[in-house]
């Protein structure tokens, strides 16, 4: 038959662990902040140099988006700049050339290292129609925490580093 003192003491040492446990000062399992370590934190700037057949009283954003976005899915993707063609040359029954340099900020793994793109928008009633082509491989990793999500005041891939 166990002795009071040794049933004062089971509960007394029970009850500090307890105590301790439902404390909001134990942290068991305290968590660090990460290194940026490759997996974690890196995301890989792919450049594309895009041509493109646009309605030129249309800005070109919404054709080259609808082309691109399936390579850059929920990472971001951005113009770096683009132009029409000058002297104007003109393509598929009358829409205007340009061409583009565009940005796509992706994590590692998100698809393969270099793709080419091909698409085209033939509804002659929508006013985002046309074509684009081009070449896209991967030249730099950036922060993923800065440059993964859209800024939407900036319109580009801009996101603050503070997160």
């Amino acid at each position: 038959m166990p002795s009071l003192l040794s049933l004062v003491l089971t509960s007394v040492m029970t009850y500090s662990v307890v105590a301790s446990i439902s404390s909001p000062n134990y942290l068991p399992f305290e968590l660090e902040k990460r290194d940026c370590g490759f997996s974690y934190c890196d995301c890989q700037r792919v450049q594309c140099f895009l041509d493109f057949c646009f309605d030129d009283h249309v800005d070109p954003w919404v054709l080259v988006d609808s082309a691109m976005n399936q390579y850059y899915g929920v990472d971001c993707g951005q113009f770096d700049y683009w132009k029409r063609n000058e002297p104007a040359e003109y393509c598929n029954n009358g829409l205007r050339k340009g061409n583009a340099l565009f940005y796509i900020n992706r994590k590692f793994g998100s698809l393969g290292k270099s793709f080419t793109v091909d698409y085209k928008n033939t509804d002659a009633k929508n006013p985002n129609r046309g074509s684009v082509s081009g070449s896209c491989y991967p030249v730099q990793d950036v922060q993923c925490n800065c440059h993964s999500r859209y800024n939407s005041e900036k319109h580009d891939c801009s996101n603050s580093c503070d997160n």
